[in-house]
């Protein structure tokens, strides 16, 4: 009698310690899963934030082109590259963090974003060279021809492309649940 009922101590125990690492290893790798997630989660905010730092240089470039064809001082100019090599900045960083993604599409819409931003500073650049070397009607005109304003929708576009793709990145990850898309906060 008393075997057995040592017996039955001992499954019950075996049975507790089993139901307790089971439920152990469990929420280790639950926990684990979680952080890896929210990393992922973390780092599409990193990537969103910095396409919509992009996005708000453009408005001081172009303010910046204005004030220097309309008043044709340099601090216009200065302000209009300091903008620029932000930007570039800002693009470097994006390379760096998409690329870690392993996301092709997402560095080839970066590598067409690249190129419409170095359009869009091209065009802006001869506007302001044209300021430089002739008269103020000059160069009025040949930003009233627009090309630099659809380089710049063209830029727009790029990055809203690029918001998207983080948008569904972030659903995908599994953390829209609840919460809004990154660009409807902003």
């Amino acid at each position: 009698m008393a075997w057995i009922a040592e017996r039955k101590i001992i499954i019950a125990t075996t049975l507790t310690l089993l139901a307790f690492f089971s439920i152990t290893g469990l929420a280790y790798f639950s926990v684990r899963s979680f952080k890896n997630m929210s990393g992922w989660v973390i780092h599409t905010h990193d990537v969103h934030d910095r396409l919509k730092n992009t996005v708000t240089k453009i408005p001081g470039e172009e303010a910046a082109q204005r004030g220097f064809i309309i008043a044709g001082q340099d601090q216009f100019a200065d302000f209009f590259k300091q903008s620029i090599a932000v930007e570039h900045c800002i693009i470097s960083e994006l390379r760096s963090l998409t690329q870690n993604q392993n996301d092709s599409g997402q560095q080839r819409r970066l590598d067409r974003l690249e190129e419409q931003i170095d359009k869009k500073t091209a065009a802006m650049m001869v506007e302001f060279d044209f300021r430089r070397i002739s008269e103020f009607d000059t160069a009025a005109n040949f930003v009233q021809r627009g090309e630099s304003v659809q380089l710049t929708e063209d830029v727009r576009r790029k990055i809203s492309e690029m918001l998207s793709e983080e948008d569904r990145l972030l659903a995908q990850r599994g953390a829209c649940n609840g919460s809004q898309k990154l660009s409807e906060i902003a």
